[in-house]
């Protein structure tokens, strides 16, 4: 079992759901075999699809479905892309950095319990390529 860090979460409180995720947008963690669960059933027949993973870089998953009655199929992202670059890896980048904690001790604990998260190396990457000179 992987939990998995997932896209947005929507409250009845907010406006209607936007396509485009912020910093602010609140994440949830989600348990794998419960996702690949609500992926399995077609949006259009309710019929049964196959999943499979289709990319994943740190915590960015993506993920590809076909349905087995009515050969509908859909791509899934847990998170948008910008310059492409998953924003998801960037945003737990940039809490680890602005938050003050150390990012090896960080990193490994969220391995420890099955999260998924950016390498050491993809975090020092972002840090240096985007976070470093910005101001909160």
């Amino acid at each position: 079992m992987e939990l998995i860090v997932f896209g947005s979460l929507y409250s009845a409180h907010d406006n209607l759901y936007s396509s485009s995720t912020s910093y602010n947008t609140p994440k949830i963690i989600v348990e794998s075999d419960q996702l690949m669960e609500l992926l399995s059933v077609c949006p259009m027949c309710a019929g049964h699809s196959s999943v499979e993973l289709s990319s994943r870089h740190g915590a960015y998953l993506k993920f590809s479905s076909t349905c087995t009655t009515c050969q509908h199929s859909r791509l899934w992202e847990n998170s948008p892309m910008k310059n492409k670059t998953p924003l998801i890896n960037l945003f737990m980048s940039a809490g680890i950095l602005f938050s003050g904690c150390l990012p090896t001790k960080t990193l490994r604990f969220l391995q420890m319990i099955s999260v998924k998260s950016p390498s050491p190396a993809t975090y020092f990457h972002y840090q240096k390529k985007f976070l470093h000179g910005v101001s909160i």
